[in-house]
């Protein structure tokens, strides 16, 4: 029973990002717009997200164990996966904000920054990690994807603001993703 149970929290743990984007997918596609929902806070959420990703795959070239399994595969694996399905459903929710996006040119501008930002990580700091086992790696990955998952809920806060009424902003997805970088 109790195997059972730790599988099931790892399941959850694995396919919670998919969970928390999809009632923000929807709601774009049903509204046809992403009226409300800012171009920045999705750009930022994705770098502090790969930053994160980086992180995670630095933390298993060193061997590190950053949360403790029973479950001898999940002990590195069950958050990278995470991060990784975290990741897909970021890129699916780029996707659907760029066809449905009020401003498309806004929307392109913030998509070739992410491409870049992508670019340019994994070429600095991939080849880092598989070369030299740097602890203080970690320690800047960790400060930056934290910093970067801070600040991007500000500019939706602020765009909520500004226009006084949410749009196609789903409070649902928002408060799940709260939720879920809280507690990490």
């Amino acid at each position: 029973m109790l195997i059972i149970f730790k599988w099931l929290i790892n399941l959850i743990i694995i396919i919670s990002p998919v969970i928390c984007n999809l009632p923000q997918i929807i709601k774009v596609i049903k509204m046809k717009s992403d009226a409300g929902f800012n171009t920045m806070r999705i750009t930022l959420s994705y770098c502090s997200l790969f930053t994160e990703l980086l992180l995670n795959f630095s933390f298993n070239q060193t061997n590190l164990t950053l949360y403790k399994n029973n479950i001898d595969f999940l002990n590195n694996n069950a958050r990278l996966l995470s991060l990784f399905i975290d990741w897909i459903s970021t890129l699916l929710k780029l996707f659907i904000k760029t066809k449905y996006s009020i401003n498309k040119k806004e929307q392109i501008k913030y998509n070739n920054f992410i491409v870049l930002f992508t670019l340019f990580n994994c070429g600095l700091f991939i080849p880092i990690i598989l070369i030299f086992n740097l602890q203080w790696l970690n320690t800047f990955l960790s400060i930056i994807s934290s910093l970067l998952n801070m600040i991007s809920f500000m500019p939706q806060i602020y765009e909520t603001y500004k226009i006084k009424k949410s749009g196609s902003l789903s409070y649902l997805s928002t408060g799940l993703e709260y939720i879920g970088s809280s507690s990490i």
